[in-house]
């Protein structure tokens, strides 16, 4: 079935006549009491506003526009900002909406001012297309918004300060330059639903949420952004749903780095992270209390997923992350920095870690410590594609196979400290010790393979045998040592409550390559899921004292939200959340149930208990809706087929879908094709009998397979446009100082070039970092950059694989190990920085390269050109196949030359290819 774009404008028109989109209501009463006007590009404001005599600004209509009022806007191209002078009222909303859904476009940028809002931070007035300010009652629908601005000064898409009740719903919003194109700010009951956000230039978070309560993000699409699509912070009560975050160019979400409490996240897809020019990294963060997260899926992330921070004194408190899938990802796919005080009472529960990190270790989830009041994993399934997989898991520096975390081999009568030590220096598989008793001890107690290291932190292996007479440890890799080497133990955890039934198998989904996650007949992802809780006491009514209550969400206020419909003992035994008292550990139903003491309380299920992951099988279980595409991989201008499955809803069923390009259809099944090259977030809504609404997501990847000659070639010249997407030169590793840059354009031939040099104070850094996808070493091998670097200044060329468990660093850096090969310096870039008396001697991440580079950089300020074979890395490490990065810049963090004030260098027409 083809895309209908007819039904679905007169479906929307007439959802917003009667108030029927979600979470949206106009009431019927008010009907009566509107007046309704019309802009047209071609009106006059000095006209009545009719639809044969429109009006013809967006400034006019906002002043006109008063309780009860629909402005109509016809199609055409708009440069006023759209700014309301009045409020509506919750029996007579104001409505703002194009009379055909995104042929309303309001383009352009205006200067703004940084003033301080209710938060007390700063942000652009006066700029965005759309601007609503200590208003109420007001819905905004089916536009598309085009910010040209070229600066932080200037432009923006929406901002909504200090307001209540306001919708957003059906626009398209792009371009733009400003920090938070869309900023909520000082705001409650909020809805921002079904609208396609993308291409918001360099260096900026898409939206801000910030001090805000009963916040509704649901139904959109998130993608091609600066810094990341989406940010909650120091706020409370807000559900994510169902919506595609599908950056590209940069991480995908974010919750704090502040305090944010009552926050649910559901429902969505997390796809195609990068670790881009602006991004910092590609990885998502989450921070914050009674933070729910589940029936998410995040997959092709380049690099690692999700980041439960630690480093920080906001409390990471009651959190539970419960049936989601994380699949194939370039790197670990959950880091929780759960040795740190501010972590407890996290549960890990019920999701699925498959086929991530499959470049390095094979490693699913990294805790930095910690115990089981700070963190407990229940029934998780974990599968590595890695050989061995005996770095499942990565708890502080120690790699643990599964049965280790959970305590059928375990070393854990050790602690982490040398037990022995290597007499003689040597290298290879066969360790000579002083003394193998305690090794032969526990190998006899059936403890496994111990992970040590000998002599320091990069001599990392595995002890799998032990010959006692001989004094022998056999090692698991190849290892050298120094004389007298201490041989140290790293523990796992000591109690075993944090990992309790989890199981490494393959999930067997029904089709992965396809993100068809479902599970297969055979899964052992089917009814061997944990309850999310545990009645506490037999009882009847409709008080339900549990043993863990923060599980569930009552709709946290949000108007038109509903609390959680769950299952008590059996599937059919089921109410409706609709108020929680964590205090008590009560949760308060909308019906009367029994209840017998202990019995599982979760998401009604279908079989003899709940599914691992994301979909319950069968039609008895919790009302959902998948989305799956045909081919999921395609190219622009071939046929998509779209199909909606639905699981315990009524039917017949109506189907409203948003395909991700503008384009609307509706029915069960659709078939589509995609006009660009790029990624696609697909949304459905789905209506059943009884009238339920649920909303599905998918994904559709239309973007052009990699050349086969080519991975990268930057010129920075003006058609060379979206260089800033791979090139990270804003900043340094992490601790350390900042830097600029700047393209330098010939404006005669648009030849160009890329600047790098010092920022503010001391210490400066002059980083530049790429980390391209798919860097096959054997497919794409040779490198080629022209540089150009002023006299004195601190370079290196390196190239990194990705991290693996088996090299990881004392500081925990998540982006990268002690693995490098150099391939070029200058003639000082190793100079040692003088280290003042008493002043702690600064840890690196090095190592900084024993043996002079391969090639010397020269720095004489003209410009020159380097070659080099990154398969070379081999010579040091020969089993590396993909390359995470490469590093161009200083080596002051490692211990190597400071950089001066007046330093820095150029780059131009780097290449890397065949």
């Amino acid at each position: 079935m083809g895309a209908r774009h007819s039904l679905w404008l007169a479906a929307l028109i007439g959802f917003m006549v009667a108030g029927g989109l979600p979470g949206v209501t106009t009431p019927a009463c008010a009907a009566d009491a509107q007046a309704t006007y019309y802009v047209s590009p071609d009106g006059d404001d000095a006209q009545p506003g009719t639809r044969a005599a429109p009006w013809r600004t967006p400034e006019h209509a906002g002043e006109r526009a008063k309780a009860g009022d629909t402005i109509i806007f016809l199609p055409g191209e708009y440069s006023g900002r759209l700014v309301p002078a009045n409020s509506g009222t919750p029996e007579a909303p104001i409505v703002f909406r194009a009379e055909q859904r995104r042929t309303a476009r309001l383009v352009g940028h205006a200067p703004g001012e940084f003033v301080v809002g209710p938060s007390g931070s700063q942000s652009l007035a006066g700029g965005a297309r759309i601007e609503i300010v200590g208003r109420s009652h007001i819905q905004v629908h089916g536009f598309e918004v085009q910010d040209t601005g070229g600066s932080a000064s200037e432009g923006g898409w929406a901002r909504i300060f200090d307001s209540s009740h306001i919708a957003v719903a059906d626009c398209a919003f792009s371009g733009g330059y400003v920090y938070q194109c869309f900023r909520v700010e000082g705001s409650e009951q909020v809805r921002i639903l079904d609208n396609d956000m993308a291409r918001d230039a360099r260096a900026s978070d898409m939206w801000l949420v910030t001090h805000s309560r009963g916040i509704l993000i649901e139904g959109n699409s998130f993608s091609r952004t600066g810094h990341g699509p989406g940010v909650l912070r120091y706020t409370q009560r807000a559900i994510v749903r169902g919506n595609v975050f599908h950056a590209g160019w940069a991480r995908n979400f974010s919750i704090g780095p502040d305090t944010c409490s009552e926050i649910l996240v559901e429902g969505n897809i997390f796809a195609n992270q990068f670790n881009g020019g602006s991004s910092a990294g590609p990885v998502n963060q989450i921070l914050g209390e009674r933070l729910i997260f589940r029936f998410n899926t995040t997959f092709d992330a380049c690099g690692l997923a999700w980041n439960y921070q630690g480093a920080s004194k906001v409390p990471h408190l009651h959190n539970r992350t419960y049936h989601n899938v994380f699949h194939g990802n370039h790197g670990v796919a959950l880091f929780a920095g759960t040795r740190y005080s501010n972590f407890r009472d996290m549960v890990i529960c019920n999701n699925v870690f498959s086929g991530n990190d499959p470049y390095a270790s094979g490693t699913q989830v990294w805790l930095t410590g910690g115990d089981p009041a700070r963190v407990r994993l229940v029934r998780n399934v974990l599968n590595s594609v890695s050989e061995g997989a005996g770095a499942l898991m990565l708890y502080g520096r120690t790699p643990l196979s599964l049965a280790s975390a959970q305590g059928r081999d375990r070393w854990a009568s050790q602690l982490e400290q040398p037990i022995t030590q290597a007499p003689a220096a040597g290298a290879g598989r066969r360790l000579p010790v002083a003394d193998a008793s305690a090794f032969e001890r526990l190998i006899r107690e059936g403890a496994g393979p111990a992970l040590i290291t000998v002599g320091g932190d990069q001599s990392l292996a595995a002890v799998i045998d032990v010959d006692g007479g001989r004094g022998m440890l056999h090692l698991d890799r190849d290892i050298s040592w120094p004389a007298d080497a201490p041989v140290t133990l790293l523990a796992g955890p000591a109690d075993e409550g944090m990992f309790v039934d989890n199981v490494e198998t393959d999930p067997r989904f029904a089709d992965p390559a396809g993100l068809d996650f479902s599970p297969a007949e055979d899964s052992p992802l089917r009814d061997t899921a944990a309850p999310l809780t545990v009645t506490a006491e037999a009882g009847a009514g409709r008080l339900l004292r549990v043993v863990d209550p923060y599980p569930f969400s009552d709709g946290y206020g949000i108007e038109g939200e509903q609390g959680d419909l769950v299952a008590v003992g059996s599937p059919d035994n089921r109410a409706r959340v609709v108020e929680i008292d964590v205090e008590a550990g009560v949760l308060r139903l909308d019906r009367d149930l029994q209840w017998a003491a202990g019995a599982p309380v979760s998401f009604p299920w279908s079989g003899a208990a709940p599914d691992i992951g994301i979909i319950e099988h069968g039609d008895g279980g919790r009302p959902c809706v998948q989305v799956l595409a045909q081919p999921v991989r395609t190219r622009a201008g071939e046929n998509t087929a779209l199909r909606a499955v639905d699981r315990g809803l009524t039917r017949p069923l109506e189907y409203s879908w948003q395909l991700g390009d503008g384009a609307t259809a509706e029915g069960e099944t659709v078939t589509h094709r995609y006009g660009e090259a790029r990624d696609y977030g697909v949304r459905v809504r789905v209506t059943d009998a009884d009238g339920r609404r649920v909303i599905g997501v998918g994904y559709v990847d239309a973007r052009p397979a990699p050349a086969e000659d080519v991975l990268v070639h930057t010129t920075f010249d003006r058609d060379d446009p979206d260089w800033f997407v791979y090139w990270q030169l804003y900043r340094g590793r992490r601790d350390t100082g900042s830097s600029s840059y700047r393209q330098v354009i010939d404006e005669a031939t648009g030849a160009g070039h890329v600047r790098v040099y010092p920022r503010g104070e001391a210490p400066w850094v002059l980083p530049a970092f790429i980390r391209p996808r798919g860097w096959d070493i054997d497919k794409y091998p040779h490198v080629r950059i022209r540089y150009q670097i002023r006299s004195g200044t601190p370079v290196a060329m390196f190239v990194r694989p990705f991290p693996s468990a088996w090299y990881t660093l004392w500081d925990m850096d998540s982006a990268q190990d002690s693995r490098r090969y150099y391939f070029a310096g200058t003639a000082d870039v190793l100079d040692r920085a003088p280290v003042a008396d008493g002043a702690e001697q600064i840890r690196g991440r090095g190592p900084l390269p024993d043996e002079p580079f391969p090639q010397q950089l020269i720095a004489d300020g003209e410009w020159h050109e380097i070659s080099f074979d990154v398969r070379d890395i081999r010579t040091k490490y020969p089993d590396v196949q993909i390359l995470h990065a490469l590093d161009i810049g200083d080596l002051a963090i490692d211990g190597g030359k400071q950089v001066g004030s007046r330093d820095e260098f150029r780059l131009d027409d780097v290449y890397i290819g065949r």
